[in-house]
């Protein structure tokens, strides 16, 4: 869905398959944090990891109720799913991978 002004058509199939991919690698990410994931990889670079994706999911939520992003964003129904659906799961997923990442950090 794009909420963007003058924007009349989805991203192309290779932004969306990008935007796929990085959610997949975040999901396996969150799984292995949580023992549930076999990864090669060490235990505080994963927490590392998994900090900035919390980051990056908070600054989404977080833009999505300021006068800026509704500005940049007004077309219906994205404008009215943003606030209500879109911007508080982004803020409870950002929690969750900071929650992952503390407890990462402190194993």
């Amino acid at each position: 869905m794009v909420g963007f002004k003058g924007v009349d058509a989805m991203p192309s199939t290779v932004a969306c398959c990008a935007v796929a991919a990085m959610i997949i690698a975040a999901s396996l990410l969150a799984l292995s944090l949580g023992m549930l994931f076999a990864t090669p990889f060490e235990q505080q670079p994963r927490a590392g990891a998994a900090f900035f994706v919390g980051l990056v999911f908070l600054g989404r939520g977080i833009a999505g109720f300021t006068p800026a992003w509704r500005r940049l964003t007004p077309e219906m129904p994205f404008a009215n799913l943003d606030m209500r659906y879109y911007s508080p799961l982004c803020l409870l997923i950002g929690v969750g991978f900071v929650v992952l990442a503390v407890e990462g950090f402190a194993a």
